[in-house]
């Protein structure tokens, strides 16, 4: 059973058996979606798998796992300074990349050594299948936490299996504004800041 505790600030907070508990909640949340042949269930990998398929069993929807990986501080490597998702899409938060003093080369590093491994876990998730078509689909985008939200908003800003994509993230990148002033979303084409 899921408990309730006040916060300091008054907001209750829900605490879970575990993360099939929540990932139960949340569908009951997401009922609405039910039956839909629209929907399907993305997994972040590793935490939000389980939620996700809690979620994709009680809407009957289609599962699948979405891998990112957190892009960390050089000598710091908890501490986030962005992320990198699948198809290559990397979001940097530019304040922490500004007040550290990261160099773009150490970026680089990061993102290769990221990169390696985002592969390696696509390879153990994936089976070899290919990535779900989730164009015109309506996709519900599991994790089981957000501390920075660059994995969040690296997951979302990811193009489509099927798009186009462009050359690999170990190249130059290329930045635009994302959702907020200190986050960029980076393709994978060179790094500019503004």
């Amino acid at each position: 059973m899921s408990a309730t505790t006040a916060m300091p600030a008054g907001r209750p907070e829900q605490v879970f058996q575990d993360r099939r508990d929540a990932g139960r909640v949340l569908a009951g949340l997401l009922e609405g979606f039910r039956g839909n042949p629209r929907v399907t269930a993305l997994g972040m990998a590793r935490g939000g798998i389980p939620m996700a398929g809690e979620v994709a069993a009680s809407l009957g929807a289609p599962l699948d796992a979405f891998v990112v990986r957190k892009l960390g501080v050089p000598g710091h490597a908890q501490f986030a300074l962005g992320a990198l998702a699948s198809g290559g899409t990397v979001v940097v938060n530019d304040d922490v990349i500004r007040d550290l003093q990261i160099s773009p080369e150490q970026i680089r590093r990061e993102l290769d050594r990221e990169g390696r491994e985002l592969s390696r876990r696509e390879a153990v998730y994936r089976e070899n299948r290919p990535p779900p078509d989730v164009a015109d689909k309506i996709v519900i985008l599991v994790d089981d936490g957000l501390a920075t939200g660059a994995s969040m908003f690296a997951a979302v800003d990811a193009p489509s299996p099927h798009a186009a994509t462009s050359p690999p993230w170990s190249t130059t990148w290329y930045a635009r504004q994302c959702r907020s002033p200190s986050t960029q979303s980076v393709n994978r084409s060179g790094i500019s800041r503004r």
